[in-house]
């Protein structure tokens, strides 16, 4: 695999994918995004692709976003079942009244990376469920099982738009997509 952990000397490179985990990894389930990034970029090495792990998702996440051609976005969800994944597709939205508050959504990051860039990447959000919000570090083990699960899944695609180019460049961005299976 081709990829890894942003660094000062990749800053400015053109990288083909991004995976950003965000969730506070003092509530348990809440650290799932973080503990699936965590477990993908201890597998890969290179530079065409990124892991990023942030507390929450903010404007300064905007310069990597706008640097990749897909971006993928994993974080702990009450809105999914316990251990279930749910992939999303995801567009632009300007922001509204709350463009610079201490958290932006996915979808506003990548307005803000039109903006400054003139373009965004093509964007998926990966929700995991959660089962205990509680303090503490460990993941449930329903929610462990999900991250493993998603981790797997996350780097056979990672592989695939990365040594598939012919196959991966003749696909229209737009229209991509990928599941998991829960």
């Amino acid at each position: 695999m081709n990829c890894a952990e942003i660094d000062n000397s990749a800053r400015g490179r053109p990288l083909d994918v991004l995976v950003i985990g965000y969730g506070n990894t003092l509530r348990r389930d809440d650290g799932a995004g973080p503990a699936v990034v965590a477990r993908m970029s201890g597998m890969h090495e290179g530079d065409r692709c990124a892991f990023s792990i942030v507390h929450q998702l903010a404007p300064e996440n905007v310069e990597e976003i706008g640097r990749a051609r897909r971006a993928v976005f994993v974080d702990a969800s009450v809105g999914v079942a316990p251990g279930k994944i749910r992939v999303s597709r995801l567009s632009s939205r300007e922001p509204g009244g709350r463009a610079l508050t201490h958290f932006v959504s996915p979808q506003t990051l990548l307005w803000m990376s039109q903006k400054l860039f003139g373009r965004s990447p093509a964007a998926w959000s990966v929700e995991i469920g959660v089962a205990d919000l509680s303090v503490g570090e460990a993941l449930s083990p329903a929610v462990d099982r999900a991250c493993a699960r998603l981790a797997g899944h996350l780097g056979h695609r990672l592989r695939w738009w990365l040594h598939s180019p012919e196959l991966s460049a003749s696909l229209n961005a737009s229209k991509e997509d990928f599941y998991v299976r829960t």
